[in-house]
Order: structure tokens, then sequence, then C-alpha cells
């Protein structure tokens, strides 16, 4: 077990005081302003429910309570977003600092973006962040407005009918607009998830979990590296689902094994992980070597940094064989799919049965054992059999 990287426990415990202190003001300012709302909700209730007049300004702050709440509600989301983005540059440093040929101190939120234009893993992290603003912002906007309203305009009469009065109407107004305001919320932040794209994990956020790992003293396992490897290419994670029938995640110990020992040579899985551990690079490296890139970042046992540039050259050449042929296996898929379709047509379900028998037998995947054309062999021959599979059956 490595020692504990206290200098990083302490980076990440800042943002994390940050973080809660920006929560716990936002949420104390938020509750003034629902206080407002509610007190000034319960006071038209009573009115209405006696027929007694109110002042128009009564009405003006509650109004105003749901507006003030919904721009504090969208402030803590900006905030959210900038903690977010100054992690990222944090994650990043040494790495951006070197691709750029920079200090490391000097490193800002707009080299982070200019770094987000060459490399995939931080784009995509960026991405999320951006996204998770809006959302939130949107969500908790939205959420506030529609149950602000909803408590003017209809909550009002209700809590009135209840012939509650004082502390108890209060309460009534303060615990509804609370537990209604969540409640749309979440359904509205869930669907806003869906349609933007960000209720899975990135590449970043993976990278960011060896992180912690690491720094809390625990060694990162091959399988951990290669769960980077899968999360930035959808081509190798379909290859192992196809191989499996799973996903990587999802595997036995054996299967995973014989994922590992099939793709350790192309990736370089072992080499990667025993450097990390041995923190002869940093775990924030496999945001380059996941996408074929490398930062320029020096090794720290002096041996060429085109060492890992190579590795990640392996990788990318991995991929690119793979969509190649991924390409190639739909075309032939599609093709043999069109003869059996004109053989069913001719002469019914035995002609085609016929012709799909008289046809060469195609080649059996591998058993996980030749590293070298693993990912390019997986997605071809899986995609072929799936794609007739399937237009045999839209056949049929």
């Amino acid at each position: 077990m490595a020692g504990i990287d206290f200098a990083a426990e302490i980076t990440e415990a800042g943002f994390r005081a940050r973080q809660t202190a920006h929560w716990l003001g936002g949420r104390s300012v938020v509750a003034l302003f629902r206080l407002m709302t509610s007190t000034s909700i319960s006071k038209i209730a009573v009115a209405k429910a006696s027929g007694v007049a109110l002042p128009a300004m009564t009405e003006a702050l509650a109004f105003g309570g749901i507006g003030l709440s919904a721009g504090a509600r969208a402030y803590m989301a900006y905030q959210e977003h900038e903690i977010e983005e100054d992690r990222l540059v944090e994650s990043y440093r040494r790495e951006i600092a070197a691709s750029l040929g920079k200090s490391p101190r000097s490193v800002t939120t707009d080299d982070l973006e200019q770094a987000a234009q060459v490399n995939p893993v931080i784009e995509e992290a960026m991405i999320k962040n951006d996204r998770t603003r809006n959302n939130h912002m949107f969500s908790w906007v939205a959420s506030t407005l529609l149950v602000g309203a909803a408590m003017m305009f209809g909550g009002i009469a209700l809590l009135g009918s209840f012939g509650l009065a004082g502390g108890g109407l209060l309460f009534a107004a303060i615990a509804s607009n609370i537990v209604a305001t969540q409640v749309v919320k979440k359904v509205l932040g869930g669907i806003g998830e869906k349609v933007l794209g960000i209720d899975g994990p990135t590449v970043h956020d993976k990278i960011h979990d060896l992180k912690l790992t690491q720094q809390r003293g625990h060694a990162i396992s091959q399988e951990q590296v290669l769960g980077v490897f899968i999360q930035a290419s959808p081509d190798l994670a379909m290859a192992i689902e196809g191989r499996f029938g799973k996903p990587f995640d999802a595997l036995e110990m054996g299967d995973k094994i014989k994922a590992l020992a099939s793709l350790n040579d192309t990736y370089h899985l072992a080499d990667i992980t025993a450097d990390i551990n041995a923190k002869r690079i940093a775990v924030g490296e496999l945001a380059y070597l996941a996408v074929g890139q490398h930062s320029g970042v020096p090794r720290l046992d002096g041996k060429p940094a085109s060492l890992y540039r190579q590795m990640s050259e392996s990788a990318s050449h991995a991929w690119s064989k793979g969509i190649e042929q991924t390409r190639e296996t739909f075309l032939q898929a599609k093709e043999k799919a069109s003869h059996l379709k004109d053989a069913y047509h001719e002469g019914g379900i035995k002609q085609a049965w016929s012709s799909l028998h008289t046809d060469s037998a195609p080649e059996q995947a591998p058993l996980l054992n030749d590293s070298s054309s693993a990912p390019d062999s997986w997605v071809g021959r899986e995609n072929a059999r799936r794609t007739a599979s399937s237009e045999l059956l839209n056949t049929l």
C-alpha cells in the first residue's frame, strides 16, 4: 500500500470546504427568501379567509420572495460550476502546463479551455460541467417559480380552507413550499440529465475516482485502468460486450481476467498501472493516453517520454483498426442479409435456410488469446452476427 498523499488530500479538502461554505451560504439566503414568501402567503391566506383587505405590499413581498429565491438558486448553480472548473484545472495542471509549455502555477481556466480543444477527455468533462450548470439553473429556477405560482394562486385558498392560523399556517406554507420545490426540481433535473446526456460517468469521472484512490494510499488495479480506456472508447466497450454479452463492469472476475490478458499487450495495462502506482507518471496522464495522446510531462524515472507516446499510438492504432473493421463487416453483413432476403422471396424459408448454410461460415471469434487482433475481431464479428441475425428476423 502506498503512502497517503497529504498535499493532494489537503487540496481536495479545500474544494470540499468551498462547496460546503457555498452550499450553506446559498441555502441560508434561499431560506430567508422562502420565509419572506411563506410569511406573505400565510398572511394573504388568513386575510382572504376572514375577508380582510391587505396592503398591496404583502403580495409584492410574496412575488419578490419567489423571484429572489429563483435568482439565488441560479447563482448557486453558477458557483458550483466555477468550483468544479477550478477542480478540473487542478486535476490536469501538470499535464496542461506541459502540453502548453508553461509553468504549472500559471495554468488558468483559459488554459483549460485551450487544452479541451485538443483533448477529448477534458473537453467532455467541461461540456458535462457546463450542461450540469444549465440543468441545475433551469430545474431550480423553474421549480421555484412553478411552486411559488401554485402557492400564490392555489395554495393560498387551500391553506385557508383548513382554518389554520398563526404559526401552524406559517409552518404549513413553508413545509409545502420546500417539499413541492424539491419534488418538482428532482423530476425536471432528471429529465434534463437524460436530454442533455449527463446522466452517466465521463472518462474524467473515472480518472478522478482513481486519483482519490491513489491519494488515500491505495493501489490502482489494471482493471481500473482498463475501465478508463473502455470509457474513452465506445468501440472497445462494444467489442467487450459483444464478446461476453455484458459490459466490462458487469463481467464475472474470470471474464475480466480474460479481457485483461488479451488487451494487456495492446494497451500496455500492466506497465501503465505499475508506473502509476510507483508514481512515475500521474493518474492525470490517463486523460491523454486513453485517447492516443501524450501530455509531454516527463517520467520521474528519467525514461524518455516517447515511451508513452508509443503506447498511446499503439492504442490509437488498435482503435482505428477496430473502426475500419467494423465498417467493413457491417457492409458484408448487409450484403449477406440482402441475399437471404432475396432467397426468401424466391423460395420461402426453406430457400433462405439453404442459402444461409451454403454461404461460407464466418470465422469464430477468438477466445481472448490474440491481443494484437482482439479489438477489431470482436467488433467486426459480433456486429456481423448481430446485423445478419437482425436482418433475417425482419425478413422472416
